[in-house]
């Protein structure tokens, strides 16, 4: 009863309920939240140990500001994320390597076309999610139907509606 009434009361104020399991937004956030900050201690540590560093720091930028920006977050508390559900870091973090073979790979083959259309659909994609995110748009791809059912949908689970060509919506 009150989870039917926090959804109601979240549709009245526009927004759509989303339940997630505990233990499922550990796993999804990994890829979001801790990812970035192993990433950005590797690019960091493979750019300080060049033999280049010293040159480098002189014309770094902006780019590689905000790559490195996660290491502002506490060692010890990056540590401990990272260790906290160590399989499911390992697991974003083994798709991620996955993902820097293939890129890698694009730029060993050479061709412009293919590597311009790999980041053209890199790009849209990020563009896309800023824009669901800025207006909260996101697209469920099963949506929770939060409706109460009619007496037709209990007993022939909506059966009789499709049979009839007529549409819930």
């Amino acid at each position: 009863m009150a989870v039917e009434t926090a959804v109601n009361f979240g549709k009245l104020l526009g927004a759509a309920p989303y339940f997630i399991d505990p233990t499922e937004y550990d796993s999804l956030s990994r890829g979001v939240e801790i990812l970035p900050g192993l990433i950005a201690a590797g690019l960091f540590q493979m750019v300080q140990t060049s033999n280049s560093w010293q040159d480098i720091l002189k014309f770094a930028d902006l780019p590689f500001i905000r790559a490195t920006a996660p290491l502002e977050i506490e060692a010890d508390e990056m540590a401990f994320l990272a260790l906290n559900n160590k399989e499911v870091t390992l697991r974003w973090l083994n798709t991620f390597v996955e993902e820097m073979n293939k890129l890698r790979q694009l730029l060993n083959d050479g061709d412009e076309e293919i590597l311009s259309a790999h980041f053209q659909e890199s790009g849209q994609g990020r563009a896309d999610w800023l824009r669901a995110r800025k207006e909260n748009d996101w697209v469920e791809e099963n949506p929770i139907n939060t409706e109460p059912l009619s007496f037709t949908d209990r007993l022939l689970g909506g059966f009789a509606r499709k049979r009839l060509g007529k549409s819930s919506e």
